[in-house]
């Protein structure tokens, strides 16, 4: 299963947008047609003359910015928690954001793996693939989207937010490595991707690398297998001394 974290994050959007214009009796049909973010639904119809909403329209009128940044934690875990199968793709971006740096700390990413590895089943058996794009790759993919009626990011926030790669491991080869998250290693491996694909080039360009994605998958851990095996064995003979 595709799980991807745009899903939740469009229907707050749709909330923050309709809480505007609806009356509080509209508003609550809205209800039953949400599968992620019924919380907040009830946290605004709860106080909808006073809502302290999550996003707001990027100044262009293009796109939302999110003025709340615990949001970021909640369209994943709600992605994560009402999607999951036992063999998961989950696909999400996060960059770096001042607000929530602000609150929580720098190391966006990490939190976010964090926020999220508990819903995740089998997650003994997770790879992360990070894949890299140029800024201005990145903003063409953008409009292209917008223009096919999907999604479209803010031209201040893909400035200030998606501008370069901000995720960091333990680099232990190049593009290659791991991340402690919970005092587990996860293997990451680096993917650059600095061409606009149709969806048949795109999916020719991930099958490319898939066999390295899972080759480095098994050699990595392999090598925890035998850096734990290792480990008892000295273990074991300092005990028997």
């Amino acid at each position: 299963m595709d799980i991807d974290d745009l899903e939740p994050l469009v229907e707050t959007f749709m909330l923050d947008d309709k809480s505007l214009v609806l009356s509080k009796e509209q508003f609550a049909r809205l209800k039953n047609n949400l599968t992620f973010m019924k919380n907040i639904y009830e946290e605004y119809f709860e106080s909808y003359s006073d809502i302290n909403h999550y996003t707001i329209k990027a100044l262009d009128g293009n796109g939302h910015d999110i003025v709340r940044p615990i949001l970021w934690d909640m369209i994943l875990e709600k992605a994560v928690s009402v999607l999951h199968s036992e063999n998961n793709i989950i696909q999400f971006s996060r960059g770096r954001d001042e607000l929530y740096e602000k609150e929580f700390g720098e190391n966006v990413y990490k939190r976010s793996i964090e926020s999220m590895i508990d819903y995740v089943p089998n997650k003994e058996n997770t790879i992360i693939v990070n894949l890299v794009s140029p800024l201005d790759i990145r903003k063409k993919r953008n409009y292209i989207r917008y223009e096919n009626g999907g999604h479209f990011v803010s031209e201040d926030t893909m400035d200030k937010v998606y501008d370069k790669d901000y995720f960091s491991y333990t680099e232990t080869e190049y593009n290659t490595g791991y991340i402690v998250v919970k005092n587990k290693k996860y293997p990451v491996i680096t993917i650059y991707n600095d061409k606009t694909f149709n969806t048949i080039e795109l999916d020719e360009f991930l099958y490319y690398y898939l066999d390295r994605v899972i080759n480095y998958y098994n050699e990595f851990n392999m090598e925890v297998k035998n850096e734990f095996k290792t480990s008892s064995e000295r273990y074991l003979a300092k005990q028997n001394k």
